[in-house]
């Protein structure tokens, strides 16, 4: 299996090289990458969070959207880091486990990033429950069910 991923990311840092250069892969760089968006999404979450209310989950996202210049823009950019690291985190992982940097001393870091892969899923989780509108109400439900919180009990959705 590792072959293989050696054999694909050898090929795709080829094809990547060709596009933009070996001096500026952006592959070679994939752990940067995903710092860099974890930076983002810190700070801008941290902004959205202050002008977030817990009592009017929806009212909140809406007063946000309204404000196009930086409302909605900072929004729009908080979404499509938080996509972009999902993707980068992917990228770096395979490359990591395509070079054998899962062994040996590098196994804390391993495992850390594993960790962090599961918080960047939860955060991500949370982050579409908060806006609480369709689709964050059955996530929320659907966690509930799925660890047995409802314990059989029937769940009411008006």
């Amino acid at each position: 299996m590792q072959k293989l991923s050696l054999r694909l990311l050898t090929r795709i840092d080829a094809l990547a090289n060709r596009l933009y250069s070996a001096r500026l892969n952006p592959l070679y760089q994939s752990g940067t990458i995903v710092v860099v968006l974890y930076l983002t999404l810190l700070a801008t979450g941290l902004w959205l969070i202050l002008f977030y209310r817990v009592g009017a989950p929806w009212e909140s996202v809406a007063r946000l959207t309204a404000n196009a210049w930086i409302g909605n823009w900072v929004r729009g950019l908080h979404r499509y880091a938080s996509d972009a690291a999902v993707v980068a985190t992917l990228v770096h992982a395979f490359r990591m486990f395509a070079q054998g940097r899962s062994w040996g001393a590098r196994a804390l870091a391993w495992v850390s990033g594993g960790l962090l892969t599961f918080l960047l899923l939860l955060c991500g989780w949370t982050g579409y429950v908060l806006v609480w509108d369709t689709f964050g109400e059955r996530l929320a439900i659907g966690l509930s069910v799925g660890i047995g919180i409802t314990r059989g009990q029937r769940i009411w959705v008006g």
